[in-house]
C-alpha cells in the first residue's frame, strides 16, 4: 500500500513533494549486517515509524531518529550522541546531504542511485567519498 504524502511535507517541499518516499524493509535489511552492534545509528530523515528505525531496532541496534516535521532539520540539528548515519535522504537535496555528511566527519550509508555517484555528483563530493573508503589517496587531476 502506498503511503500518502502528508500535507506538511508538501508545504516544506512544494516543488518536490515526491521527496517523501518510504523505504521498504527489504531495502533496509541487507545493510544491517554491516552495522557494528555497539554503535548508535542516526536516521536523520526518519520518524519512529520508518522502516529504517523499526528494522534497526528489531536487530538490536541503538537508533536515534529525527525528521524535519518534528522540527529537526538535518542541516541544523545534530543529536547529542550518535556514531553513524543510515538513511534514505530526500533526493532533491542529495548533494547537500552528502556534503553535510562529509562535513560531520563520521561514517554514513545513504540510499542513493549509483547513477548520481557516477555522473551527476560534483567531483569534489565523489572524491571525498572515495577518500573516506580509502579508494583514492593524494591528489587527483581528473576522473
Amino acid at each position: 500500500m502506498k503511503r500518502r504524502i502528508p500535507n506538511d511535507l508538501c508545504r516544506i517541499y512544494p516543488e518536490k513533494s515526491s521527496d517523501e518516499q518510504y523505504t521498504p524493509v527489504y531495502a533496509v535489511a541487507p545493510i544491517i549486517k554491516y552495522i557494528p552492534g555497539n554503535k548508535i545509528v542516526w536516521c536523520p530523515f526518519d520518524t519512529e515509524h520508518s522502516e529504517y528505525v523499526l528494522a534497526l531496532k528489531a536487530a538490536g541496534i541503538r537508533v536515534v531518529h529525527s525528521h524535519i516535521l518534528t522540527g529537526e532539520d538535518f542541516f541544523v540539528y545534530e543529536p547529542e550522541e550518535w556514531d553513524l548515519i543510515v538513511s534514505n535522504p530526500p533526493f532533491s537535496i542529495k548533494q547537500k546531504v552528502v556534503e553535510r555528511c562529509l562535513a560531520l566527519g563520521k561514517p554514513f550509508a545513504l540510499l542513493l542511485s549509483n547513477l548520481w555517484l557516477n555522473s551527476s555528483a560534483p567531483v569534489h563530493s565523489v572524491l571525498s567519498v572515495w577518500r573516506c573508503f580509502g579508494l583514492v589517496t593524494g591528489s587527483v587531476t581528473s576522473i
